[in-house]
């Protein structure tokens, strides 16, 4: 029995560009993988507000709630499963180098999550921790510190073990962005994220626009931050906020980045 899932996450269907590619570019077949793809614009309306709108200061698109219920679809068949580890992917990756995917992968932390790219685009090159002493698929491995979460992105591609994939399902019952891990990881710092670079995917830097339509979803709107309700809140998380600066700065002396190519 095999000790993992394959799961892609695609509105597309054969014959269309994107799901082709994925499966041509990267030598996969199509019966390897279960495939999960919500259209967020086709919900209803009332679901729409019910999962996007509701309890959120600022709506998720309908791209970006697609992604998400996609994503919460293809961890729940996994929980339900025999397997240890669960392989997700969205449709717009490539593989930079082929990959094992019966690798032992004991020796991270339980409760993972295994990021396989993003780590040298924009967002996350500034992400920080500890390298380890094992590779993945001869790609080196960073585990994240907490205090560098603000700086881990993308739900392209990633690993996750049982006990990662519960408490993802869980933080997400009030639906979130699919790659919000640093909300996800405050609210679960039992959880141990790490970083590889294996795959390629568009960039997204919130300057230019992007191969990826949720991506420039996102960018087609401004997400403003909730003001505080008084000025002593406005005070209390500036102060906050300053502390934080200063121990983030601090533990950079004690950290390690991610080693460019």
């Amino acid at each position: 029995m095999k000790n993992h899932k394959k799961y892609l996450i695609s509105i597309q269907k054969k014959g269309e560009s994107r799901y082709d590619a994925f499966f041509e570019k990267n030598n996969f077949q199509e019966s390897d993988f279960n495939i999960y793809g919500i259209k967020g614009i086709e919900l209803s309306t009332r679901d729409y507000f019910e999962l996007a709108v509701g309890n959120h200061i600022t709506p998720l698109t309908p791209a970006e709630l697609g992604c998400t219920l996609s994503h919460l679809q293809a961890l729940k068949d996994f929980i339900n499963s025999d397997a240890e580890y669960a392989y997700v992917f969205e449709d717009d990756v490539t593989f930079k180098k082929d990959i094992d995917f019966d690798t032992d992968l004991s020796f991270l932390n339980e409760g993972f999550i295994l990021s396989l790219g993003g780590i040298n685009l924009f967002l996350c090159r500034k992400a920080r921790g500890s390298l380890l002493s094992q590779t993945y698929a001869d790609q080196p491995i960073l585990k994240l510190h907490p205090y560098f979460s603000d700086k881990a992105f993308y739900a392209m591609g990633y690993i996750m073990d049982k006990r990662a994939a519960q408490a993802y399902i869980k933080y997400h019952q009030t639906i979130q962005l699919a790659d919000d891990w640093q909300g996800f990881l405050a609210e679960n710092p039992g959880i141990h994220f790490y970083f590889t670079d294996l795959l390629n995917h568009p960039e997204l830097n919130f300057i230019n626009n992007t191969q990826s339509s949720i991506e420039n979803e996102r960018l087609s709107i401004l997400k403003p931050s909730s003001l505080p309700s008084s000025f002593f809140a406005l005070l209390t998380i500036y102060f906050k906020q300053k502390k934080k600066l200063y121990k983030k700065r601090i533990k950079r002396f004690f950290t390690q980045n991610y080693p460019r190519s």
